[in-house]
């Protein structure tokens, strides 16, 4: 292996990493925005609810980046196709910590909605 390629195998980041760095700020974001308005409205936007399953998401992306696809593949194939291809890529563990942590980020904003009186306890 040439020393240029080792450069741009280096270069080239894994697509599940860099979906879930976004991922993370965005549900950082909007879990932010979830705790600051249920400690000081009257009303809550839904669209909040899912700023811990996005943070929950991207963190498990970020740790379990899926297979080998590339973010300069990944966006060569597009949105739906990238995606699909993301998801057939990778291992059956990173897939099944991916869904967990989306459903534990659902579960912590349904708790801080129940806690603060938004919903009723089920």
């Amino acid at each position: 292996m040439k020393q240029s390629d080792n450069y741009n195998f280096k270069k080239d980041i894994k697509a599940g990493r860099i979906i879930g760095a976004a991922l993370i700020v965005l549900g950082s974001i909007l879990t932010g925005i979830l705790v600051y308005i249920v400690s000081t409205a009257q009303s809550l936007p839904r669209i909040l609810i899912a700023g811990p399953a996005i943070l929950g998401q991207g963190i498990g992306m970020f740790i379990f980046p899926g297979g080998n696809l590339t973010y300069k593949e990944f966006n060569k194939l597009g949105g739906k196709k990238g995606v699909l291809r993301l998801w057939s890529k990778a291992p059956l563990f990173h897939k099944v910590v991916w869904i967990v942590s989306g459903v534990f980020g659902i579960v912590i904003s349904f708790k801080i909605m129940i806690d603060q009186g938004f919903l009723a306890p089920l």
